[in-house]
């Protein structure tokens, strides 16, 4: 039936609570379709796309408050480094 208001809120709510979710597509078969759906979700909750295995499909958004966040990312060294 689509990304609707009340799978939009079930995903805010997973996010909320665990950061990083599995959503799982079974009407949805054809790749194109799913990464549409995909795309729809990730403007709708602000969440990244992590990747997509078979029917599922995993999404990440860090807590809002710092002190609650479970999942930590390492931070990119973003100097330059030499290939030499």
């Amino acid at each position: 039936k689509g990304v609707t208001d009340t799978v939009v809120l079930s995903l805010e709510e997973a996010l909320d609570h665990h950061e990083i979710i599995k959503v799982k597509f079974i009407e949805k078969k054809a790749k194109a379709d799913k990464l549409a759906m995909v795309e729809v979700m990730q403007k709708a909750t602000a969440a990244h796309f992590v990747g997509m295995v078979g029917h599922i499909v995993t999404l990440y958004r860090p807590h809002p408050d710092k002190k609650k966040r479970k999942i930590q990312l390492p931070q990119r060294d973003t100097t330059a480094k030499s290939m030499s």
